[in-house]
């Protein structure tokens, strides 16, 4: 009488070829998490300049702050629950610069007054 069924050299390189692919495809889906992260920070950001702009337009000056309520109520910008932080700087009353630091790293997103994007991450946007 034959056997039925898969002989454990079979089933062995079932795993590995699956091991193999995981270990090829989790990079990649994982790096796409990121750049998609870092697209929201950099939408965020051009929503903090634009909401800046009118700021301006009432004020004479930008406004300066890292408190997402802050931001919130005075830019119609809610930042909370993302994987960045927000601050916004000035050093003068006609320019600012905006940042989104993700959290537990160094990398960063800028925007300035110009619409212009700077930073240390991998993904930053195009301005």
């Amino acid at each position: 009488m034959k056997n039925k069924g898969f002989t454990f050299v079979e089933i062995l390189i079932v795993v590995v070829l699956v091991g193999v692919l995981v270990a090829l495809t989790v990079p990649k889906f994982l790096e796409g998490v990121e750049k998609s992260k870092a697209n929201q920070a950099a939408a965020y950001l051009r929503m903090i300049k634009a909401g800046q702009q009118m700021y301006y337009s009432k004020n004479d000056f930008f406004l300066v702050s890292n408190d997402p309520k802050v931001i919130k109520t005075h830019l119609a910008v809610d930042i909370t629950g993302t994987p960045y932080n927000f601050a916004i700087e000035s050093e003068t009353p006609d320019d600012f610069t905006a940042t989104a630091t993700r959290q537990g790293t160094t990398d960063t997103i800028i925007i300035d007054e110009e619409g212009e994007f700077n930073g240390t991450s991998r993904y930053k946007p195009a301005s």
